[in-house]
């Protein structure tokens, strides 16, 4: 059982804005193995979800207050067969009731495992999934239905003497999602879950601490294509937090002699498209690719017979000038362009430094 109390209070100048939430949540489950090989699994949660905004206009004295509450009641059902310890089958159902949209969800849960050698293994995943809407379309849009999306997933890991090799590609349909005119639009009409998209996209995983004596290193690659219809979009488009190529390369070296491990951390990511969203077009302009290179060192030793761990860490040590996204003026130039401003960390550069004391 889970209980959540938040309350968020925001004043601009005598105006004060508040955002409350409350949500209480149970789960049980039971399991019957029927036999080692066949196991049955029954589960059912519930939960109370409510959230309110509440407004006061100190230009008129007057308070303005909005909100829902919801419930949810689900059950499901899966079972789990091995065969002869290289074949794991897991087939489920989960159905889900909210009483906010009176609404009815099935979706069912296909998971496949084979081992195919000493040490290496192949999956398959297939699934459907809900998600209630953001808050701030409820309370003014509560007719607004559960956003769906569906899994395809196929994964290949080879794992051996601490190195592990692992290779995944999926594909993700997304279904109802919410859009809308404009946000927070008092309007429950101008809300609809007509938006669509999907995901697809590869991630590979390598990790070696046995080839060099002292050294653990991994590296990790990610592309991923994606679009969607979705809020106020007029087309498909690819969300502006989404770089379609990231690269992490780690390597850690312990230095036996000190008790010092030396960690080397690279990032790439590539560009992201920054739309700007006070005309509806397709064009859009592009942050430059993300590096960074941090740097960070631990030494370990004893005070008083007590451990002690004394780390050091430095991000973008080599400074690159980085750009999250841009900000659009609200109004057009002269000329009828829209001014953008880059979005940039605060400093370039970042240190920090510390210890860890452990007690036994």
């Amino acid at each position: 059982m889970g209980f959540t109390h938040d309350r968020t209070n925001t004043d601009f100048d005598a105006d004060k804005l508040s955002e409350i939430v409350f949500s209480a949540h149970q789960r049980f489950n039971l399991i019957n193995e029927i036999t080692n090989n066949i196991s049955i699994k029954y589960g059912e949660e519930s939960s109370h979800y409510s959230f309110s905004k509440n407004y006061y206009q100190d230009s008129t004295s007057m308070s303005y207050t909005n909100g829902f509450n919801d419930h949810t009641a689900a059950q499901y059902i899966e079972s789990e067969i091995n065969i002869r310890n290289r074949v794991a089958i897991r087939m489920g159902v989960r159905t889900e009731y909210t009483s906010l949209q009176n609404d009815w969800n099935i979706s069912p849960r296909l998971s496949l495992t084979c081992q195919m050698a000493p040490g290496s293994q192949l999956s398959f995943a297939y699934g459907g999934f809900n998600q209630r809407p953001e808050d701030n379309y409820l309370i003014y849009a509560p007719q607004l239905k559960s956003e769906k999306a569906t899994h395809y997933i196929v994964n290949y890991q080879f794992q051996k003497d601490d190195r592990i090799f692992r290779i995944e590609m999926y594909r993700k349909n997304y279904n109802e999602l919410v859009k809308y005119e404009s946000l927070y639009n008092a309007d429950p009409f101008s809300y609809t879950n007509e938006g669509k998209g999907y995901a697809q996209g590869l991630d590979v995983f390598w990790r070696d601490s046995k080839s060099i004596k002292n050294l653990d290193y991994w590296l990790s690659y990610s592309f991923i294509d994606t679009k969607r219809d979705y809020k106020n979009n007029f087309s498909e488009k690819t969300p502006y937090y989404v770089s379609p190529h990231t690269f992490n390369a780690v390597i850690k070296y312990q230095v036996e002699k000190i008790s010092t491990l030396i960690a080397v951390t690279y990032t790439y990511a590539s560009c992201k498209d920054w739309y700007n969203t006070n005309i509806q077009t397709n064009e859009y302009i592009s942050t430059p690719a993300y590096h960074d290179i941090s740097l960070s060192v631990t030494k370990l030793f004893k005070v008083y017979h007590k451990m002690v761990a004394v780390f050091a860490n430095a991000n973008n040590v080599l400074g690159f000038n980085h750009v999250y996204g841009y900000n659009y003026s609200g109004l057009p130039d002269n000329q009828g362009n829209y001014q953008n401003y880059p979005i940039k960390p605060m400093t370039k550069r970042l240190f920090v430094v510390g210890f860890y004391l452990m007690f036994k």
